[in-house]
């Protein structure tokens, strides 16, 4: 599955056919809290797929460690803000 996650768009590009499941799944490990519900999915080829980032499976939950994930930051206090960027995230 690839996508394109756009935080200052605030959309997700798909490049291929994807399960829904599958996809939800992977939204629900990518963005903690329910942040991917901000996000508008936009189905579309994609011709220049730049340095993807590649995640291989992981057996969630892993505790007490976050996931750390380029866009995303965390504070002290747990609190989470996205990073302003595109990133292409291949599973």
């Amino acid at each position: 599955m690839k996508i394109i996650v756009d935080t200052e768009q605030k959309t997700i590009n798909l490049e291929q056919e994807v399960n829904l499941g599958e996809l939800y799944e992977h939204l629900q490990q990518l963005f903690p809290n329910d942040l991917w519900k901000q996000f508008r999915l936009i189905p579309t080829i994609l011709t220049n797929w730049v340095n993807p980032i590649i995640i291989e499976p992981i057996n969630w939950p892993v505790y007490p460690l976050q996931p750390q994930f380029p866009w995303i930051t965390y504070d002290n206090n747990d609190s989470i803000s996205l990073n302003t960027g595109r990133y292409c995230v291949q599973f």
